[in-house]
C-alpha cells in the first residue's frame, strides 16, 4: 500500500504521524532501496533512543508527555479539592519538541530561484573528459581571501578535480577582503588568457563591474554568491554550501542549547557586506529563534564588514546590552574576533554559536569554551562540485547554474567524526575529546 502511494505521489518528504508508524516507514524505506534523505527527507514521531542510534539518525517531533502529565495531574487534584467546581473546558496546547537531525533536506534556492543542484549530478562521460584533456583548456582562481583551511581545502578540490582531466590552473590569487586588489588580480588574470576564471568576491557591488567586463570574454563560475546586477547569461554557474539548511541549523542548534531555560538574551553580529549567501544564513538563523523558541529574545542584531570590526561591534553590543548570554556570529574568523572582546570583558560565559570549521575555533569547541557549535561547510566536496562545474562550463554545458552542497552539524560529540570527514586528517593533537 505504501509503495502504491510512493510511486503515485513521488513525495519529496514524510511525516510519522504516530510513533507506531516511524520504523514502518523505515522499513519501507529499506525494503525498496529508498535512500533517506537524499531521495526524500522524512520526520518521525517519538524520540525512542534508537531513532539517534540508526544511520542517518532520524530528524524526530517529540511530545512533551511530563508537562503534558503534570498539567492532568493538576487538573484532577483541584477537581477532587473541589468537586462541585464545574470542570473547565478550555484546552491548553503544549508545544512539542522537534529534534533536527540527518534525515531531512532543507531545499536551498540561487540568488535567482533556482533549484540547487546536487553534486552527484555533475558527472562526466568518457567523451567529455575526452573532449577536456584534448581541450588545453586554461584557468584561473581568485578567492576572497586566503591563509584558511577552507580557502585551502577549495583549492584542493578544484586542483584533485581539474587536472586530473588535464585543466591547467594559471594563478591563485587572494584578496584579503580588499575588493580594489581583487580587481587588479582579475585584470592580471584575465591577461594571461584563461578559458575561464573561478571566482568569490570580495564585495558583490565593488567588483561588479570587472566582473560584467570579464563575462565577455571568459566562462566564469562563482563561489558562494554572485556579484550586484549580474544575469545568469552572464556566468555560467554559482557553488555553494545550502546557506539556507546552515542558517536553519545554526538556529536550532541556539535554540536547542537554550531551550530549558525561561528567559534568555542573546545578540547576532551578522556580516553587512551585501553577499546573498551569507545573508541569507545569517538571516534564516534568526529567522528560526524568532519564530521557534519563544523564551529565547533577540536584544541585539549588530553588523560587521571588515572582519576586524567584529570585535568592535561585540563590544559595542555587551556594552549596550550586558544580560546578553549568547552570541550568533556569522563565520569562524570573526568569531573570533568576538572571543578576544568577550575575554577582555570578562563574560567568558557567554555561549557562541558560529559557522565554519578551523583548528583555532574547533579548539574552542573541544574545550567547550564559550563555542558550543557549529555549522561547518564541506570545502574539498565543494571544491570538487567547483571543478565539475567548471568543467561543464568549458564544455559549453549552460544548465548548471546553482550547485548546492549540504553543511555540516558540529557539537563536541560530533567534532571527531567532522574534523575526519571535513579534512580527512587526524584532529589537533592538543585537541581533547575524552
Amino acid at each position: 500500500m505504501l509503495y502504491g502511494f510512493y510511486e503515485k505521489i513521488k513525495p519529496t518528504a514524510l511525516i510519522s504521524g504516530v510513533n507506531r508508524i516511524t520504523p514502518k516507514v523505515l522499513s519501507f524505506f529499506d525494503c525498496y532501496g529508498i535512500e533517506y534523505p537524499k531521495q526524500i527527507s522524512f520526520i518521525g514521531f517519538g524520540n525512542k533512543e534508537w531513532t539517534e542510534l540508526i544511520d542517518p539518525p532520524v530528524t524526530i517531533i517529540e511530545e512533551d508527555f511530563e508537562t503534558i502529565g503534570a498539567i492532568a495531574a493538576a487538573r484532577v487534584i483541584a477537581k477532587i479539592a473541589s468537586p462541585d467546581r464545574p470542570i473547565s473546558v478550555k484546552k491548553q496546547r503544549i508545544q512539542t519538541g522537534f529534534l533536527l537531525r540527518k534525515s531531512t533536506q532543507m531545499i536551498g534556492r540561487g540568488p535567482f530561484g533556482e533549484e540547487a543542484i546536487p553534486i552527484e549530478k555533475l558527472t562526466l562521460s568518457e567523451k567529455e573528459i575526452e573532449d577536456l584533456r584534448s581541450g588545453h583548456f586554461k584557468i584561473g582562481i581568485s578567492f576572497h581571501y586566503g591563509n584558511t583551511a577552507w580557502t585551502r581545502l577549495h583549492e584542493n578540490g578544484i586542483r584533485d578535480t581539474l587536472e586530473k582531466y588535464g585543466v591547467r590552473i594559471l594563478s591563485v590569487t587572494e584578496a584579503h577582503f580588499n575588493p580594489e586588489l581583487q580587481v587588479t588580480q582579475l585584470e592580471g588574470l584575465r591577461m594571461q588568457k584563461p578559458d575561464a576564471i573561478i571566482a568569490i568576491p570580495s564585495d558583490d557591488v565593488a567588483t561588479a563591474a570587472k566582473f560584467k567586463e570579464l563575462a565577455r570574454e571568459v566562462k566564469l563560475i562563482f563561489i558562494s554568491n554572485i556579484p550586484l546586477g549580474m544575469e545568469t547569461s552572464e556566468y555560467a554557474s554559482c557553488v555553494s554550501i545550502n546557506e539556507r539548511e546552515g542558517g536553519y541549523n545554526a538556529g536550532v542548534l541556539l535554540g536547542e542549547h537554550f531551550k530549558n531555560r525561561d528567559k534568555v538574551h542573546i545578540g547576532f553580529i551578522s556580516h553587512g557586506a551585501p553577499f546573498y549567501g551569507t545573508h541569507l544564513r545569517d538571516g534564516t538563523a534568526e529567522q528560526v529563534v524568532r519564530e521557534n523558541y519563544p523564551n529565547i529574545e533577540i536584544v541585539s542584531v549588530k553588523y560587521f564588514h571588515r572582519i576586524e570590526r567584529a570585535y568592535e561591534v561585540c563590544r559595542e553590543m555587551i556594552k549596550e546590552h550586558p544580560e546578553v548570554e549568547g552570541l550568533y556570529v556569522s563565520w569562524d574568523v570573526p568569531a573570533l574576533r568576538v572571543i578576544m572582546a568577550l575575554k577582555e570583558l570578562c563574560r567568558e560565559d557567554i555561549a557562541i554559536f558560529t559557522c565554519d570549521l578551523d583548528v583555532e575555533i574547533g579548539s574552542y569547541l573541544a574545550r567547550e569554551e564559550m563555542v558550543r557549535g557549529l555549522i561547518a561547510q564541506r570545502p574539498y566536496i565543494q571544491g570538487t562540485a567547483v571543478g565539475l562545474a567548471t568543467a561543464k562550463a568549458l564544455l559549453g554545458k549552460g544548465e548548471y547554474k546553482y550547485i548546492g552542497v549540504s553543511p555540516y552539524i558540529v557539537q563536541k560529540t560530533e567534532l571527531l567524526k567532522a574534523w575526519e570527514d571535513i579534512f580527512h586528517t587526524p584532529i589537533p593533537v592538543d585537541w581533547k575529546l575524552s
